[in-house]
């Protein structure tokens, strides 16, 4: 298995739960232009699936929008630490400047983006609020993802082999239109080879 499938997250201690201020101008949607063509290989989006009502854990999940392929890993929390520790973790199974840029929303775990600017030299924007389609390849990957984890599901009881077999691996690998019917995985693999 990739590594980044095979760990455990350790529990970290979650941030203050209020809103945060995201007031960095640089980062707003309008200034990545340039990735909304997907011409360019390397440009992620980044979201989260959260448990049901009454679990614990989520997923975060980390889409590259050119191939749409699926990156997932579960974490105990929802917190920006775990999702940072999620990113190192991904940028070490990587070659070594595959990840261009980060799109998320404004939520709580993504509350370090200005330390992945500075400490893993990373651009990451925000969509706007309320605008799921700015990232429109993880929001449907997430969708593709409940369809075998729905909304109920509590990730404190899903393992990570279980999530990459019966979600990330099945996503990964079937033909999709978009891609000419090809797979995410061929045409992500196919990327790296071209980039080498």
């Amino acid at each position: 298995l990739c590594p980044v499938y095979g760990h455990e997250l350790t529990p970290l201690s979650c941030p203050p739960s209020q809103g945060v201020s995201f007031r960095s101008f640089k980062g707003l949607i309008n200034f990545r232009l340039t990735i909304e063509s997907r011409s360019e290989f390397g440009h992620f989006e980044v979201d989260t699936v959260e448990s049901g009502r009454n679990g614990t854990g989520c997923v975060f999940t980390v889409v590259e929008r050119k191939t749409r392929m699926l990156f997932a890993c579960r974490a105990e929390s929802c917190t920006a630490e775990n999702f940072y520790n999620t990113l190192k973790k991904l940028i070490k199974i990587l070659p070594p400047g595959t990840i261009k840029s980060l799109t998320g929303d404004r939520g709580k775990e993504f509350a370090w983006y200005q330390k992945i600017e500075n400490e893993l030299r990373i651009p990451f924007y925000f969509a706007d609020p309320h605008s799921p389609w700015q990232k429109g390849s993880n929001e449907n990957t997430n969708g593709l993802l409940r369809e075998n984890f729905p909304k109920r599901t509590n990730f404190s009881t899903v393992c990570q082999r279980d999530l990459y077999w019966k979600g990330v691996y099945r996503i990964n690998n079937r033909p999709r239109k978009v891609l000419g019917w090809k797979t995410a995985q061929e045409c992500f693999a196919e990327e790296l080879r071209n980039s080498a």
